[in-house]
């Protein structure tokens, strides 16, 4: 165990529990949604993250993926180590996380052709008081935020709907 957690802490790779699922640490134990209403039935979650506070999503770098589940009659869970993917909890590269520096993180969905994404969130070391740990996963401090699966508006729809009919109407007359 001595070694284990020299090796993780020389190279700086730290791990995390990355679920929504009876997080007894927060209050973040919300099912994913959708924008429309509804706990979502499946998809696929994906934790992200970047060295530091960071202010725009692009920077991040995916590091974790895992199903949606139903529960107790309930869609919209998601939870490592329930899912039984990989180890059972995010590991975060050497590359991003050195040991000692705050974390943003963001969770990001897809259900069919369906996206959504939380919003940015920090997590700090537990050497600090936070969360993020060399060698045991802990909960999430600060997050994972809430998820909403983005469904487009009807009238979107029905907008896209009359300007591919127009386009073909216009096709026809030429």
């Amino acid at each position: 165990m001595g070694i284990a957690a020299t090796v993780a802490t020389s190279y700086g790779q730290g791990v995390i529990s990355f679920d929504n699922y009876e997080n007894p640490n927060n209050a973040f134990d919300v099912p994913v949604t959708w924008s429309t209403g509804g706990e979502v039935a499946s998809g696929v979650i994906s934790l992200w993250v970047g060295t530091g506070v960071v202010a725009s999503s692009s920077l991040l770098t995916e590091i974790a993926t895992t199903p949606l589940f139903s529960a107790s009659g309930h869609n919209g869970w998601y939870d490592m180590s329930v899912s039984g993917v990989g180890l059972g909890y995010a590991q975060i590269p050497a590359s991003i996380w050195s040991g000692s520096q705050t974390l943003t993180f963001q969770a990001r969905g897809t259900s069919g052709s369906f996206t959504g994404a939380t919003t940015l969130w920090q997590e700090l070391p537990d050497t600090a008081g936070g969360s993020i740990d060399p060698v045991s996963p802990n909960e999430m401090i600060n997050g994972p935020a809430p998820l909403v699966i983005i469904v487009p508006e009807p009238s979107t729809l029905a907008l896209a709907g009359l300007g591919a009919a127009a386009l073909l109407a216009l096709r026809r007359r030429q």
